[in-house]
């Protein structure tokens, strides 16, 4: 049985790059609901839904990465870690 979430409904935003069931599962029992992209792959390519789906996902999370990215320019290199490090750390933790 999983403990009760501390994130009841919260969304994780995140590219393509964190595909995988192990991603999905640990999201979810950690109760976020992920907002994943999907990825086409060869003579399987993404229907309309889910481009749109992609393009909703890929808003939010480009705003989220451009606040990272200011934080980035205004600290110098006193960050060192991705902006990808950062959301999904903030996502699993």
């Amino acid at each position: 049985m999983l403990a009760e979430s501390d994130y009841p409904d919260q969304e994780a935003f995140a590219d393509a790059a964190y595909v995988g069931e192990k991603i999905d599962t640990t999201l979810k029992e950690r109760g976020f609901l992920p907002m994943i992209c999907e990825k086409g792959y060869r003579n399987k390519p993404l229907t309309d839904e889910q481009k749109a789906m992609n393009k909703v996902k890929s808003s939010v999370r480009c705003r989220v990465e451009h606040v990272f990215g200011a934080m980035k320019m205004r600290m110098g290199n006193e960050i060192e870690v991705s902006n990808r490090e950062i959301s999904f750390a903030f996502a699993v933790q």
